[in-house]
């Protein structure tokens, strides 16, 4: 099994490097067929192995397949509930679109688990930031989402403390920007993400966030710079090379802010739509208080 999985990786890692032209155009990726094969070839010679699940369940997100990406990491944990990796895969898996109410509450007992598991980790305590943001946006019509969104900025800033100077912490950063945003804060998220790039200084993505929030308060000319340093760490990152387009016709006046944001809102109710189908009793089951997001619980 794991000279399948050392395939699968090595295919998928060649195939990165040959489409970073199309990334960079921001045109997506996909893995490819052959490193999936790989991937569960390696399930098949060793059902047991948890590394090939969680490597099958990867690819299968990564290629939009949900569903079936959970399937694998709930596998994978059955045989290693402790496993952070399938932890992971599975609140992410369960937060793909469409984002149903069973999805989200899966994931945020998931990111709960992988907290209770490993306490004062970045990573988990980020996995369960991002199941409480997740679950804001399925409550909000049911007055939970300023409870989640609070929740939320707890755990990424508990990550935050954990380890500031990780990249992973990076992502906690990017989490409570997110959340500010969502409260009508998005300049105090500017400050969040200029206080963070001074640990994490070679993170593109964060760069790129920042590109992201300086256009939302539209100062077109700094976000300019925040795609550049995007880019200049990371050249084919596909959300810097387009965000700094569009920041640049912004600039120069060829295009208006406020139509492709009312654009964004739409897609966001959307998918509040979405859920608020099979939006009963979100709050009775995953509202409840979060004994592990005290600070003292997480960090000692």
């Amino acid at each position: 099994a794991a000279g399948w999985v050392a395939a699968s990786l090595h295919v998928e890692a060649e195939h990165r490097r040959s489409t970073r032209t199309r990334r960079k155009q921001g045109r997506g990726w996909r893995p490819p067929p052959r490193a999936v094969r790989h991937a569960e070839r390696a399930v098949a010679a060793d059902p047991l192995c948890v590394t090939a699940r969680v490597q099958l369940g990867r690819l299968r997100r990564l290629g939009g397949m949900g569903d079936t990406a959970a399937a694998s990491f709930r596998r994978a944990l059955r045989l290693a509930p402790w496993n952070l990796a399938a932890r992971e895969g599975l609140v992410r898996a369960c937060l793909c679109a469409p984002r149903t109410v069973s999805r989200v509450k899966e994931a945020l007992l998931a990111a709960k688990e992988a907290a209770s598991r490993r306490p004062g980790s970045p990573l988990a305590l980020c996995l369960l930031g991002d199941a409480h943001a997740a679950a804001a946006g399925a409550s909000l019509l049911h007055n939970g989402g300023a409870t989640h969104r609070a929740r939320a900025r707890g755990a990424y800033e508990s990550a935050l403390r954990a380890s500031p100077a990780t990249r992973g912490c990076a992502r906690a950063a990017a989490g409570i920007a997110d959340v500010l945003i969502a409260e009508g804060h998005a300049r105090s998220a500017v400050s969040v993400l200029e206080k963070q790039l001074e640990c994490t200084a070679r993170d593109a993505s964060l760069h790129a966030k920042l590109g992201a929030v300086l256009v939302k308060v539209m100062d077109y000319g700094e976000a300019v710079s925040a795609y550049q340093r995007a880019l200049a760490i990371s050249p084919g990152l596909a959300e810097a090379s387009t965000g700094l387009e569009r920041a640049e016709r912004l600039l120069r006046g060829e295009e208006i802010a406020d139509a492709e944001e009312e654009d964004d809102e739409e897609d966001d109710e959307e998918e509040d739509d979405v859920i608020e189908e099979e939006d009963e009793g979100l709050e009775d089951d995953v509202g409840e208080d979060d004994e592990g997001l005290d600070d003292d619980d997480y960090m000692g």
